[in-house]
């Protein structure tokens, strides 16, 4: 970047900077492949399974889904590109309200109990796969989280869902603000912001003069290429500054504020545009699997019952009871749809960038949606006679390694084909479908879902 002459915007657009140069010196590279991983708090049953299928637990290959329930709704057209598997099992242990990197590693923390959230067992498979994704990329992957302790305790991270390794636990992002400040550090001095900014500057003022410097050194096809990156970036300042106004803890919401809901769509906003920049091919997300029931995310404090006594006290739901369990699906039903919004709007602003081959970033992208706490008994979840279930929903763009179409497949967690059917295998047939060996995951001897892969 020194050729160039690049200043202190040299860390954002050094991707970008070679991937133009490259295209110049006409050597197209070949598209790398990306994975946004998003571990959430309960799945269940009667908000997922289709219609049509009737009892999960069948052992049957992917069947085209005719209609998918209502909480898929903000995915739309992207649901015709998925497989969901349903029914895998996670061998590490009984404790699972809050699984930690158990849920993404399939391995036990070492102090044996997946409910402390301790040192990790092994690499979770966000990092797994990173390793060979992100290898050339600024960042090896981004790792976020939205919990209602860390925004009510104003901490700025957390860790103990995310792990490069055995005993190697990694911390995660809790506050927009502080993500975007290491993500896009700010050159300027802070005492040059102009007060009205509420200490926000946009990324795009803050890389002008390197932008200047870049433009001038291209031809006029790559400054084609290097005004639809600026036009990403100008959007993304348009998102931040409305929520600025907002609050004066832009881009997120201050830490008393009860609403995670701007924390969320900015973490959202950052990992698109960090993948679209190229800082990174790895996206890790956790939404509300923490330290116990009603702290999962500050939203979920609507997920309460007003008891008759006097006071109308209001108490969080307890575990799956008739009183509350119809509000309780309903309540999470809303915010599933929330995250599906989201990622749709990720999946949109990787499908409007063009791969050297012709295609789109999204055509190279797979996102796995997944529970971060099995179901470990009937009064944890809807739909008695269950038991540890680990379902999964896997969108696989169109150059990955998937055989999609709006698939359901769902299996019995007790074997299949004389094994059993883990949900380390839903992994390593993600790690596949990505180009990546998953010969090195988890515990067990390799197995994957051969129907799920192209």
């Amino acid at each position: 970047m020194q050729a160039l002459g690049l200043g202190a915007g040299a860390s954002l657009l050094a991707p970008i900077s070679k991937r133009l140069l490259t295209r110049a010196l006409g050597m197209d590279e070949v598209p790398k492949k990306r994975l946004i991983v998003m571990s959430v708090y309960m799945l269940e049953p009667s908000n997922y399974v289709p219609v049509e299928r009737g009892n999960s637990q069948e052992v049957t290959a992917p069947t085209v889904v005719d209609a998918w329930p209502e909480v898929f709704s903000p995915l739309g057209e992207y649901m015709q590109q998925a497989v969901f598997v349903d029914g895998s099992r996670n061998h590490i242990g009984t404790h699972q309200h809050r699984s930690g990197t158990a849920a993404l590693s399939c391995v036990r923390q070492t102090d044996g109990r997946p409910e402390r959230m301790g040192p990790a067992g092994a690499a979770t498979i966000d990092q797994y796969i990173a390793e060979t994704l992100s290898a050339e990329s600024p960042h090896k992957s981004v790792l976020w989280g939205i919990t209602g302790d860390a925004i009510d305790g104003g901490r700025e991270t957390a860790s103990g869902v995310f792990a490069a390794g055995r005993e190697a636990n990694l911390s995660h992002h809790t506050h927009a603000r502080s993500m975007m400040d290491a993500l896009f550090p700010d050159p300027a001095d802070a005492g040059e912001m102009p007060a009205d900014t509420n200490g926000f500057r946009p990324i795009r003022d803050r890389l002008l003069e390197d932008l200047a410097r870049l433009r001038a050194r291209l031809a006029p096809e790559e400054r084609i290429a290097l005004e639809s990156y600026e036009e990403a970036i100008v959007e993304f300042d348009r998102r931040q500054e409305a929520r600025s106004r907002v609050s004066c803890a832009s881009p997120g919401m201050a830490p008393e504020d009860p609403d995670a809901q701007a924390h969320f769509e900015s973490m959202c906003d950052q990992s698109m545009l960090a993948l679209r920049c190229g800082l990174t091919n790895v996206i890790g997300a956790t939404i509300g699997t923490s330290g116990s029931h009603n702290k999962h995310m500050a939203a979920y404090r609507e997920m309460h019952e007003r008891t008759s006594s006097p006071t109308g006290e209001a108490r969080f739901f307890g575990h799956g009871a008739a009183s509350n369990l119809e509000l309780a699906m309903e309540a999470r039903r809303h915010w599933h749809q929330v995250h599906f919004r989201n990622l749709a709007r990720i999946m949109d602003g990787l499908r409007d960038v063009p791969e050297d081959d012709g295609r789109s970033l999204f055509d190279h992208t797979a996102v796995l949606y997944v529970t971060g706490n099995g179901h470990t008994n009937a009064g944890h979840h809807a739909g008695a006679g269950s038991k540890d279930l680990w379902p999964a929903l896997i969108i696989g763009g169109a150059e990955t390694g998937f055989q999609t179409g709006s698939r359901y497949m769902s299996c019995s967690h007790h074997e299949v084909r004389g094994e059993r059917w883990d949900l380390s295998n839903v992994y390593r047939t993600l790690a596949e479908g990505l180009g990546v060996d998953s010969g090195g995951f988890g515990e067990e001897p390799v197995q994957l879902f051969e129907s799920v892969l192209a």
